[in-house]
């Protein structure tokens, strides 16, 4: 997108109107989310890349680096409402910026923290995707097991969110849940929503868990089905 300012910004209005037909347009949407120094008009190109859709997946990189580039690390609302509209597509990018957030860097003092916003954005963005990001399930296991505080929380939202598909990180999550506030029950981790589905989950859970609470439940709740 190249003119002046008022010319950019029209081209991005048009462009977030004309959707899905303008996916030739995402290189060019690209770029100018690169380039752009005002923060309006980047949020615009974010806004014209969420009503293409999942056509515009290869931007969810320069989405998620909008975080950096404001005040707090916190991510503009356009940005995020495009990522969601991308859908399915979205996911990968928002594992790696999950595992690999050195990517997404500030080139600051205040990078390290930065860092951390951008991951916990990823985070919650996957739980957005609900069980289209199953796939996500074990790079927000690992960040409920190893990450500071303030990710774990996120992800062990999100894995919740994920549901059933999650199970395999229930004990994990379980036992997050439990050391940073009042006695949770397994049950209230990821409700099943069929009873095939609840005595698999619950099979999942007596074969694999490490938590003997957790096994415990597992058992005298599939007694009682």
């Amino acid at each position: 997108i190249r003119g002046d300012t008022t010319t950019r910004r029209s081209a991005a209005e048009a462009l977030g109107k004309i959707g899905p037909p303008a996916k030739d347009a995402v290189p060019a949407l690209i770029q100018a989310l690169r380039e752009e120094n005002s923060s309006e008009r980047r949020c615009l190109v974010a806004q014209a890349l969420g009503n293409i859709g999942p056509e515009a997946r290869l931007a969810v990189p320069e989405l998620i680096r909008m975080g950096v580039g404001e005040p707090f690390g916190t991510m503009p609302t356009p940005a995020k409402q495009a990522i969601i509209a991308i859908g399915p597509a979205a996911v990968p990018a928002l594992i790696d910026a999950l595992r690999d957030t050195t990517t997404y860097n500030a080139g600051s003092a205040e990078e390290p923290r930065l860092v951390l916003i951008v991951a916990k954005e990823a985070a919650a963005l996957l739980g957005e995707s609900g069980p289209d990001a199953a796939e996500a399930v074990p790079a927000l296991l690992q960040a409920v097991q190893d990450g500071p505080p303030e990710l774990q929380a996120e992800a062990a939202r999100s894995l919740q969110r994920i549901g059933p598909q999650a199970v395999e990180a229930a004990p994990a999550v379980f036992s997050y849940l439990n050391k940073v506030g009042p006695y949770v029950s397994p049950d209230r981790i990821f409700p099943p929503p069929s009873r095939s589905e609840e005595v698999l989950c619950l099979a999942r859970l007596l074969k694999g868990a490490k938590d003997l609470d957790v096994r415990r439940y597992a058992r005298v709740s599939l007694q009682a089905i």
